[in-house]
């Protein structure tokens, strides 16, 4: 499935798109915008709607009612559906903005596009324990360990809880990534 499992954060906006030119539109080839309102509706006019569960609606990141959702880390996700469309090709960029409430052992998990539940086919982006973001593109061979995945990048500065962070991931194939925060 297509989850977004989110371990103790909090989120706001999430974008999916191919790299842009900069001539180009910010929605041009937009195919997610998930701006956390309430619902999980999908606002690029795909229609790519999730379903939440487990969810908590909370204020965003400047204070108004309800733009953001709560994870508690334990089984808060919101499942999105599966779809040949949300399988694009490269190169692809992932923005969204997020708060950890705390930097626990396990690795906080912001999203996750496992086709094949547990065989870790997909995209995923996360925080470690020592608040590295990361980015890993698995080869779908049944777990997340480097001998499984693809590729991972981490970002030399750690993050910290309680903040707002703009994180951003672009992927111009399965070995060459790039992240940025902020």
């Amino acid at each position: 499935k297509l989850k977004e499992l989110i371990m103790k954060n909090i989120v706001i906006i999430l974008m999916c798109f191919p790299l842009l030119g900069l001539t180009q539109n910010i929605t041009d080839s937009l195919l997610l915008y998930y701006p956390m309102d309430g619902n999980a509706n999908d606002l690029s006019g795909n229609s790519f709607h999730g379903t939440p569960s487990g969810v908590t609606s909370v204020p965003n990141r400047y204070g108004v009612p309800n733009s953001a959702y709560y994870f508690d880390g334990v089984n808060d996700y919101i499942d999105f559906p599966l779809n040949d469309t949300l399988k694009p090709d490269f190169p692809l960029t992932i923005a969204f903005w997020a708060k950890l409430k705390v930097l626990g052992i396990q690795d906080s998990e912001f999203l996750n596009t496992d086709f094949v539940q547990n065989n870790y086919h997909g995209v995923w982006l996360n925080v470690n324990s020592l608040g590295y973001f990361g980015i890993g593109f698995g080869g779908g061979q049944g777990g997340c360990s480097p001998y499984n995945r693809i590729s991972y990048k981490a970002y030399e500065l750690a993050v910290d809880t309680g903040i707002w962070y703009h994180f951003t991931g672009v992927i111009f194939s399965s070995t060459n990534m790039r992240l940025y925060i902020n």
